[in-house]
């Protein structure tokens, strides 16, 4: 399985697409607007979680162009 995020300048993630194959030579799936940036996620583990769960949980580091766990806006 592949997974690809678009994310914006400032590292949040605007969309998540998963896909079993990808044709060969398509750097992403994704028609990216100025401003907009796109990277495949390699960890296997961050691939098979939950979408919602991901999406919420973590945002780009620009810098780096690796994925930054989001620290928790709820106190438990």
């Amino acid at each position: 399985m592949h997974r690809f995020l678009a994310y914006s300048s400032d590292g949040d993630i605007k969309s998540v697409f998963d896909a079993q194959s990808i044709p060969e030579g398509l750097e992403t799936p994704f028609v990216l607007s100025d401003g907009e940036f796109s990277l495949e996620v390699q960890d296997a583990a961050l691939v098979e979680m939950p979408l919602p769960e991901f999406h919420r949980s973590y945002k780009v580091n620009v810098k780096t162009k690796k994925l930054v766990k989001q620290r928790s806006s709820s106190a438990k």
